[in-house]
């Protein structure tokens, strides 16, 4: 709750730290700024907490290195998704970093979007035989 601000009573003229003459638009400024003050902290120790809260832990990073040895693919490939944006970078530099979550989500939607495909030699069978339709006169 807001402390009580006394307004200044209609005197003379106000004046600021600096001894010059405030005018009534100046005593305003003045006022809000020292109620706002408070708030403004609070906003800036909220802000820092949940930035903190989204910031994954060590554990929950695996290098470049790990995930493609969780994902059984190549490093080149985890860069890949990373470059496609399958997966989110974390790190700066040469510290680059995935998270283990979004590993497996990423390797769970690929391996579920697998089983509605067609087998191989049923996907082989469909491109030979648009390759036969084109070929024929």
């Amino acid at each position: 709750m807001p402390s009580r601000v006394s307004i200044p009573e209609a005197r003379g003229p106000q004046h600021d730290a600096a001894g010059a003459t405030m005018g009534i638009d100046d005593i305003i400024r003045a006022l809000l700024r020292e109620e706002l003050r408070p708030l403004q902290e609070q906003i800036a120790l909220l802000t820092a907490a949940a930035a903190r809260a989204h910031r994954p832990t060590g554990d929950d990073l695996a290098s470049v290195k790990e995930a493609a040895r969780i994902a059984s693919v190549s490093v080149g490939t985890v860069r890949a998704w990373i470059r496609a944006s399958k997966l989110r970078r974390h790190g700066s530099g040469r510290l680059l970093r995935v998270r283990r979550a979004d590993l497996l989500a990423l390797l769970s939607a690929a391996h579920d979007q697998a089983g509605t495909h067609a087998s191989a030699d049923e996907q082989a069978a469909r491109i030979l035989g648009r390759q036969c339709a084109r070929s024929t006169p």
